[in-house]
């Protein structure tokens, strides 16, 4: 039994690697942190939830974003490490309901309102926008990314 399981991760593995293999940079790039579909989003993204402003320290990788679903960095948060000029989709419960966005030092995001870096998009870099309904901005982006491309 055991043994029919591992053969059956490991075929899927591999259908997993070629179909990655052939997308092209643009299309939709599966970030290991933000797009696992499959999984308990809360657990494969390490959320937390806070009510004071959290602890940033782990901040400074470059492609690292913080990410909260309540503006002021509150309410679910996660800290995700990006893949450096690939597009990716949220999915789950963080499709279309961040509201605080932060790129990490030296990281550039360029956000999205459409799935696959289609429709509106705006650039944000460090130290990001702790709140994307009222940051000064002519369109607000609060609950609206639905994915990104970063540089870094």
């Amino acid at each position: 039994m055991r043994s029919s399981a591992l053969l059956t991760f490991l075929a899927s593995l591999a259908l997993l690697s070629t179909s990655l293999a052939n997308r092209t940079s643009h299309a939709l790039a599966e970030i290991d942190l933000v797009l696992k579909a499959d999984d308990d989003l809360a657990a494969s993204l390490n959320t937390t939830t806070t009510t004071t402003l959290p602890n940033l320290s782990r901040r400074g990788q470059p492609g690292g974003i913080y990410l909260c679903k309540d503006t002021l960095w509150r309410g679910e948060c996660t800290w995700v490490k990006t893949r450096r000029l690939i597009c990716s989709n949220f999915v789950g419960g963080w499709l279309n309901s961040i509201s605080a966005f932060g790129p990490d030092p030296g990281t550039r995001c360029r956000v999205f309102a459409g799935r696959d870096c289609s429709g509106l998009n705006r650039v944000i870099g460090y130290p990001g926008v702790g709140d994307l309904d009222r940051e000064r901005l002519r369109l607000s982006w609060n609950d609206r990314i639905a994915s990104l491309w970063c540089d870094f």
